[in-house]
């Protein structure tokens, strides 16, 4: 078994009373950046009613150009979705995601429909933006991530609404996250579609703030930046709190520095680019997701010592997604 697949293996069970939310996604980019695709797997099991576990299947294609995004997702019963346990493989009802391979179908009641089949490569190292395997594996945090393969080329064909889109070398990612809720407020984001860069370059970042309670903690932060094939990451406990963060509902803004580097980032996008998407937690409350996957992302990394050493930016080939429980935040929600 690989390490990507290690990363991959499902972490939920049928008589998990405690709750549990599992998701596999899949992000891509079209060479021209006018398009983009997410497609997402997930596992949602309520607090206290294991037998209630449905699987879920999303789907979001992104139009820069005329911003007639489409957005769907299916819901099955959890109990016919069939889950390797020894390997990375899943399917639920008619869609499928191993190593390498993606298909599936799903439709919205308004009549919408996207279908995909793709294939991806896996020649990357899996990403683990925590410091310790540990909390991987301890209760806290609530909410994990990793990026099994966070630097991949998709082919094959997206079907929209009876229209098929070729899909030939599309750079993206696939992702696996996992955990009792989800963050209380939070900022991701992805990017290996820079302007000029050569391959073996890609950013990805999370700010979150936790709830215990009452008690909103402040903004915690973790990236990594692989630039021309060397790994910066700014993820140490001692740092994480070391950050200036602002999230908006289309931006987020940060520095992250330790004693080597200083990384500044700006990541924002349009509200016409942004599709929400309504994240049930287990718990019963909803968290709402601005996602977007055309976002601009520009990035400038210094040496601590002084002077510049790389300047990084896409136009829109960025993953941008912004999570909050506040309703009037203007954006559209889709499904």
């Amino acid at each position: 078994m690989t390490d990507g697949e290690r990363a991959n293996l499902t972490r939920w069970r049928s008589d998990d009373q405690a709750g549990h939310q599992e998701s596999y996604f899949l992000k891509g980019n079209s060479p021209d950046l006018r398009r983009a695709f997410w497609l997402k797997y997930t596992l949602l099991s309520p607090r206290g009613r294991p037998r209630a576990a449905v699987a879920e299947v999303w789907a979001v294609v992104f139009d820069r150009e005329t911003h007639a995004h489409v957005a769907v997702k299916e819901t099955y019963p959890a109990d016919g979705a069939e889950l390797a346990r020894e390997e990375f493989h899943l399917r639920f009802d008619g869609s499928e995601l191993g190593t390498g391979v993606a298909r599936g179908r799903a439709a919205a009641s308004g009549g919408d429909a996207i279908a995909w089949d793709l294939r991806f490569t896996t020649r990357s190292a899996p990403l683990q933006l925590f410091p310790f395997a540990a909390m991987y594996e301890l209760p806290v945090p609530r909410h994990k991530l990793v990026s099994p393969y966070p630097d991949e080329r998709f082919d094959g064909t997206l079907t929209v609404n009876g229209e098929t889109i070729a899909v030939e070398g599309w750079r993206g990612m696939q992702g696996h996250n996992w955990g009792s809720e989800h963050t209380y407020r939070y900022a991701w984001a992805h990017c290996n579609v820079f302007a000029g860069e050569p391959e073996d370059t890609y950013f990805e970042g999370f700010s979150g703030r936790v709830k215990m309670g009452p008690i909103v903690a402040p903004w915690l932060t973790m990236m990594c930046l692989r630039l021309r094939g060397e790994d910066i990451y700014f993820r140490e406990l001692r740092h994480v709190l070391n950050r200036s963060v602002e999230v908006g509902y289309y931006r987020w803004r940060f520095t992250a520095a330790d004693e080597r580097w200083t990384l500044r980032g700006e990541l924002e996008v349009q509200n016409e680019d942004v599709v929400g998407l309504y994240y049930v937690n287990p718990y019963g409350s909803t968290t709402h997701c601005l996602n977007s996957k055309t976002a601009r992302c520009a990035l400038v990394l210094e040496r601590a010592g002084g002077g510049e050493e790389a300047r990084l930016e896409t136009e829109a080939g960025a993953a941008l997604e912004l999570g909050t429980t506040d309703p009037d935040h203007g954006v559209r929600m889709y499904v």
